[in-house]
C-alpha cells in the first residue's frame, strides 16, 4: 500500500524533495573542511598532514607510554585561517599527536578513549617564527621521513573552507527526525526506518530516492565541527570513558573514504577528536576523545 496516495498532488520526487528540505533546516550546521592543498611546500608553520611540527624549543616533545617521540597527525595554524564567527581558537597553532608504533594507532585498546598514553592534543598560543625546523629535529631527535605505520600516508598542506553540513542518515538521531518530518509535513504516522520508506513498494524506483538522500546529507567527511560519523560505534558509549561533561563537538574528523589519497584508517575508516564546545572555547585540550573505526 502506498502511504502517500493521499499525497499524489505532487510528484515522489517532490515528495522526497520537501523531506530533505525539511531535514536540511533542522539540522544544518557550519563546519569547516579540509581541503587538500597538494602543489604547496609544507613548511613547520602551515596547517598540514603530518610531517615535523612546530614546536616551542622550551617545551618537553610529547612522548607516548614507552617513552617514544609521537609522530604528528594534523596541524592546524589559525593564525592563517579564517574561522570568523566560530568557537574555534582565532589564533596559534592546534596539534594532533598519535603514536605510529602503536597497531592501535595511539587509540585506546581498554575503550577508555580519553586516556591521552599514546595521543595529544596541543595548542600554542603564540608562535616564535624564528625557530627552524631543523633546530627541532636537532633537538628532539626527530626523522623528516614518513612513518612507515600512519593513517597519513603523505605529508601535505590544506587549508579550511566554511561549509554547511547536515544530520547524516547513518547517525542515530536521523530516524526519530525522519519519522518526524513524514508527521510535520505529510499528517502520517511512520514508524520504520527511511529506508523502509523510500523502497520500490511505496515509491517507483525507490532506490534512487533513497541514495539522493544519502548523498545530500551524507557526513562523512574530513572537518572540524559539524557531526560525527562512526563505522561501528559512538566511543561517547563507552563505560570506560569518562564523561564530567557531553563530548558535544568536531574538534576533528578526518575521513579515508573523502581523502583516500592522503589518509588510511585500516580498511577505509574515520578518525575522530570530540570535545566539549565550553572547553574549545577556552582552548582547554586536556579533556578529548580520540577514537577511529573502520568497517
Amino acid at each position: 500500500m502506498d502511504i502517500f496516495k493521499r499525497k499524489n498532488k505532487i510528484s515522489k520526487e517532490e515528495q522526497v524533495e520537501q523531506l530533505i528540505s525539511y531535514i536540511k533546516e533542522k539540522t544544518k550546521k557550519d563546519s569547516f573542511g579540509i581541503n587538500i592543498l597538494p602543489e604547496k611546500t609544507p613548511s613547520i608553520f602551515d596547517s598540514k598532514l603530518s610531517g615535523i611540527p612546530y614546536w616551542d624549543l622550551e617545551k618537553p616533545f610529547p612522548l607516548d607510554s614507552e617513552g617514544n617521540n609521537l609522530s604528528l597527525l594534523c596541524q592546524i595554524n589559525f593564525s592563517e585561517e579564517n574561522v570568523e564567527g566560530s568557537i574555534l581558537p582565532q589564533e596559534g597553532i592546534l596539534q594532533f599527536f598519535i603514536s605510529t608504533d602503536d597497531p592501535y594507532f595511539g587509540t585506546s585498546d581498554d575503550y577508555n578513549y580519553t586516556n591521552n598514553k599514546n595521543f595529544r592534543i596541543i595548542y600554542h598560543e603564540k608562535i616564535n617564527e624564528q625557530i627552524t625546523k631543523e633546530q627541532i629535529i636537532q633537538k628532539y631527535n626527530l626523522s623528516d621521513s614518513q612513518p612507515d605505520s600512519s593513517p597519513i600516508l603523505h605529508e601535505v598542506c590544506f587549508s579550511l573552507k566554511k561549509e554547511t553540513v547536515y544530520l547524516s542518515p547513518i547517525s542515530e538521531d536521523f530516524t526519530p527526525l525522519f519519522q518526524q518530518a513524514v508527521k510535520e509535513i505529510f499528517n502520517i504516522d511512520f514508524e520504520d526506518e527511511y529506508y523502509d520508506l523510500l523502497d520500490d513498494k511505496h515509491f517507483d524506483n525507490g532506490k534512487i530516492y533513497g541514495r539522493k538522500l544519502r548523498t545530500e546529507l551524507k557526513s562523512n567527511q574530513s572537518y572540524l565541527l559539524g557531526y560525527p560519523y562512526f563505522c561501528q560505534g559512538d566511543p561517547r558509549e563507552s563505560p570506560n570513558t569518562p564523561q564530567p561533561k557531553p563530548f558535544d563537538t568536531v574538534l576533528l574528523q578526518l575521513d579515508s573514504s573523502t581523502n583516500s589519497d592522503y589518509i588510511m584508517w585500516g580498511d577505509m575508516g574515520i578518525g575522530n577528536f570530540l570535545i566539549n564546545s565550553e572547553d574549545l572555547q577556552n582552548c582547554d585540550f586536556s579533556n578529548v576523545i580520540y577514537y577511529w573505526d573502520c568497517d
